[in-house]
């Protein structure tokens, strides 16, 4: 939290948290902290930390299963939907898309931020295809309406697209994009 707060964040989704037991800290660095419950201490668990202001409040956090968080950002007459979310790579069953959908299907007019790693590049298919639950992530993400903002942003100079890079001990570097800010129009 003393990273966010020295880069003047307000308001962030933290993913890869891996609180297991229901305890952690609820305020730190001048955050208030909401976080879901992790499955295990090795993979998954979100967090939303954010500071209160005078031109913005948020309301009505929910935690959906161990990898989906929800909020509503509050500002004048204006809101949002928020919801955070971690998909881990493993995941076959479609237990976190089946929170995930649930969090979006909540009765609402608002309009919906989804901030996360879905651990699926959008705009590179596998060399083996996707595998179902990537194509069920890419249905809802497509069946929501939503956007990628990270078309809108320049990236650093070599990174070009991707936002993660592994090397294979056959040379291969694998590179994907898993952290996406996606946002209805």
């Amino acid at each position: 939290m003393r990273t966010m707060r020295m880069m003047h964040l307000d308001l962030g989704i933290l993913t890869e948290t891996k609180l297991v037991e229901g305890f952690h800290t609820t305020k730190c660095e001048g955050y208030d902290i909401v976080a879901t419950k992790a499955r295990n201490r090795h993979q998954g668990g979100v967090l939303l930390f954010y500071k209160t202001s005078k031109h913005w409040h948020v309301e009505g956090t929910k935690t959906y299963g161990p990898n989906v968080i929800r909020t509503e950002l509050v500002s004048g007459s204006k809101r949002w939907i928020i919801i955070g979310a971690y998909i881990p790579p493993s995941e076959t069953d479609g237990t976190t898309l089946g929170w995930l959908q649930k969090a979006t299907t909540v009765a609402t007019t608002l309009p919906l931020i989804l901030l996360g790693d879905l651990n699926v590049n959008f705009y590179q298919t596998p060399a083996g295809g996707f595998n179902e639950r990537q194509e069920e992530t890419l249905a809802l993400v497509a069946s929501l309406g939503l956007t990628d903002l990270s078309r809108h942003f320049t990236q650093r100079i070599g990174w070009k697209d991707w936002t993660w890079f592994s090397k294979r001990p056959d040379g291969h570097r694998d590179r994907s994009v898993c952290d996406y800010i996606l946002v209805q129009e």
